[in-house]
């Protein structure tokens, strides 16, 4: 039994591990690389280079998101797209909520750190990123 009880309360505090918080939103401003993909089975697909990373711009809990592209000499090319997002809470979870021409969806924010993120969305599939960190090539 006390064992039970021990591994029930280990499994509770570790859940509560990565809960965000409002001042966690910070790290949200920035470029992030896909890290891996899990689908509603378990199913996961690791990346382990991408050619795009998105950018996240915040100004309070309003901003953008866009696709750039890094070069190895250190600057990013992008188009003009970018998707208007806004931050929610509900119950003290947090949202991200993307809106562009007649869409919308909104992601769930399970983690975010200053080098991770996880968010999911309403089909269940959890997206992973890490920080990105630009390839500097020395002349």
């Amino acid at each position: 039994m006390k064992k039970l009880l021990l591994l029930t309360l280990i499994l509770t505090l570790s859940g509560c591990g990565h809960d965000v918080k409002s001042e966690d939103l910070q790290y949200l401003d920035g470029y992030w690389e896909i890290a891996e993909v899990e689908m509603p089975d378990g199913q996961v697909r690791e990346y382990k280079a991408s050619t795009t990373v998105d950018y996240f711009s915040l100004e309070g809990r309003e901003g953008y998101r866009k696709k750039v592209q890094p070069s190895l000499s250190g600057t990013y090319t992008t188009s003009d797209d970018a998707v208007k997002i806004s931050i929610t809470e509900k119950e003290g979870v947090f949202y991200i909520n993307y809106r562009e021409a007649d869409n919308e969806w909104s992601e769930r924010i399970l983690k975010l750190q200053a080098s991770d993120l996880e968010v999911i969305n309403d089909e269940q599939v959890i997206y992973r990123y890490k920080r990105y960190e630009p390839i500097n090539i020395q002349k």
